[in-house]
């Protein structure tokens, strides 16, 4: 019903509108906005859809030709109505605003120190006082995190299975972090490269003035000189910021997973090398339910730490990278969407440092196979001594 007035519509344009009465309540009845749920599922479905077409485009970016072919899936991005975002969501993007101001003004190492506390102080406050902005904001970003916690946990998985063929004790260990960091950079490339592209065509009609039609983004996209560089630095930004992000999960998984590493090697240490697997999974999980509290809330503190400050690195570098600058509103953003993120992030990257272990199967440290056991020969029948002559 946005941008219609029904009193124009009912009684002509020269009509003077009736003070007090909203015609359309009269017509169709209060509108009762979206509840909680419906937003989450709109979200859901819009960052979805994002996720789609960044994905799609990411091959053509990354090969520096994006053909004229591409023009209609910009427009329906760039024109096509976004969802209404909840008062809670648009609250918690443009929290930063004054804190982002007060960091570009700052000058040298320690003012900018000094300036960014004011940033972290506000990534606690929205935390703590609007949980709803929070979600809301983790949905709109779900299915840009799929793909890399889906390639971590399958790289995770290819490099213990790489390690174990190491005949040496940290060989799967160095392969499972290895193979889980590269999956995450496998899974987030095409998402940050994509998204990063159709930012920066938005981004240019704007500043040309220019409505994202097809015909527009069709004559922009000939336009060799914008071209090249919005390729060139969509790339950039998006290949350093699913490397730092990737190896900051790979960060995460091991802070995460690492009271479990310790409870299955004491375990396996206690019972024997030999031991059945389903016994050291046991006993595993009885070293474990000994921690503390407060060991429980460290780990997990640690590892939704790792986690944030993962978002905001990566995103600096990023940009760093592609454009020489870092705008910092961007960077706390990143940080307060890893905070929410981690509940999802978070479980998934220890799973992909720990996935044979959370089975009750350890990663083996080396690739030999058991000796079988010798079989007795068969006793042979005494020879006879030979007669004299």
């Amino acid at each position: 019903m946005a941008g219609r007035d029904f009193s124009a519509e009912l009684f002509g344009s020269e009509a003077k509108p009736v003070q007090g009465r909203d015609f359309s309540v009269e017509l169709f009845g209060k509108q009762e906005p979206p509840g909680f749920f419906s937003n989450i599922g709109n979200l859901l479905v819009q960052g979805g859809k994002q996720a789609l077409a960044a994905a799609e485009m990411s091959p053509s970016v990354l090969a520096g030709n994006v053909g004229q072919n591409k023009a209609a899936l910009l427009a329906k991005q760039l024109a096509e109505p976004s969802t209404p975002q909840p008062a809670e969501l648009k609250e918690i993007k443009g929290a930063f605003k004054d804190e982002a101001q007060d960091f570009e003004k700052a000058q040298g190492f320690f003012e900018s120190a000094k300036a960014f506390g004011p940033v972290l102080l506000e990534i606690g406050k929205q935390a703590l006082t609007n949980p709803k902005g929070l979600m809301y904001m983790t949905a709109e970003q779900a299915a840009n995190m799929a793909p890399s916690m889906a390639g971590m946990i399958a790289g995770g998985r290819t490099g213990a299975m790489v390690g174990a063929a190491v005949p040496l004790p940290f060989a799967a260990p160095v392969g499972t972090a290895v193979g889980a960091a590269v999956g995450a950079f496998s899974g987030s490339v095409p998402m940050e490269v994509g998204s990063e592209f159709i930012g920066l065509v938005g981004k240019e009609l704007a500043a040309r003035e220019l409505p994202a039609t097809e015909d527009n983004i069709a004559a922009l996209l000939r336009d060799t000189e914008f071209m090249a560089t919005a390729t060139k630095n969509a790339t950039t930004k998006g290949v350093t910021t699913a490397g730092v992000d990737a190896a900051m999960s790979a960060v995460t998984g091991g802070l995460a997973s690492a009271p479990r590493r310790a409870a299955v090697k004491a375990a396996t240490a206690e019972l024997g090398a030999a031991a059945d697997a389903a016994k050291i999974a046991e006993r595993t999980k009885s070293l474990l339910a000994q921690r503390t509290l407060g060991q429980k809330i460290g780990t997990g503190a640690g590892a939704v730490g790792s986690e944030v400050a993962g978002g905001g690195l990566s995103e600096a570098a990023g940009q760093q990278a592609a454009y020489g600058k870092v705008d910092i509103e961007d960077v706390a953003q990143e940080m307060l969407g890893g905070l929410g993120g981690s509940a999802l992030q978070v479980p998934a990257s220890a799973y992909a440092m720990t996935r044979d272990l959370a089975t009750g199967k350890p990663t083996p440290v080396t690739s030999e196979a058991p000796i079988a056991p010798s079989v007795p020969a068969e006793p042979t029948t005494p020879t006879a001594p030979a007669e004299p002559i």
